[in-house]
């Protein structure tokens, strides 16, 4: 199972980028329009490298793909990168970051399992699952509230969870299948 989870989360990881990723960020308003781009791989030693998210203030988040062949979610700003860690596991990536520099990913978990995570001022919180052995965050806004999918009990459905403030998982359903939420928006709720 394990092996299982660390191909998903590389395959997820290869298909949103095979290529090492440029990240562009434009200026502010109030700023002249002009683009700049900085190329990540010249600063993010890996195999593979894959940015997955960007904020406002041009922070990136994603992973790289170590020469053992583990990912390794990151958190790029002004050119100094932060490893952020796993949940005891051997991989982590990190898909969404918010206005606050919060991140949002998933992580090998020590009981095995990926579990979803929230990245807060140097502090990965497991976020537990809806029953099952995986989940993964993939947005999180301003309010810290986190969508993404997890597994149900015995790990044949998963469905898209929303993580309030409160603290737990809420299950948002599905329409008979599966399903995965990949965004959220600073909207009152």
């Amino acid at each position: 199972m394990r092996g299982q989870q660390t191909r998903f989360i590389l395959i997820m990881l290869t298909a949103v980028a095979i290529f090492a990723i440029a990240v562009v960020s434009v200026a502010t308003a109030g700023e002249s329009k002009a683009a700049k781009i900085t190329d990540l791989g010249a600063v993010l030693q890996g195999s593979d490298l894959g940015a997955l998210g960007i904020n406002e203030r041009g922070e990136v988040v994603g992973a790289v793909v170590a020469l053992n062949g583990t990912a390794e979610a990151f958190l790029y700003f002004h050119g100094v990168e932060a490893d952020l860690g796993t949940l005891g596991g051997s991989t982590s990536v990190a898909f969404g970051i918010n206005g606050r520099g919060h991140v949002v990913g998933a992580a090998g978990a020590g009981a095995g399992g990926a579990h979803a995570f929230l990245y807060t001022h140097g502090n990965m919180q497991d976020l537990g699952t809806l029953g099952g052995s995986v989940s993964g965050g993939y947005a999180i806004n301003d309010r810290d509230e986190v969508v993404g999918y997890s597994s149900l009990a015995g790990d044949q459905k998963f469905h898209p969870f929303l993580y309030a403030s409160g603290g737990h998982m809420i299950d948002l359903g599905s329409l008979g299948g599966n399903g995965i939420a990949y965004g959220i928006n600073n909207l009152v709720s």
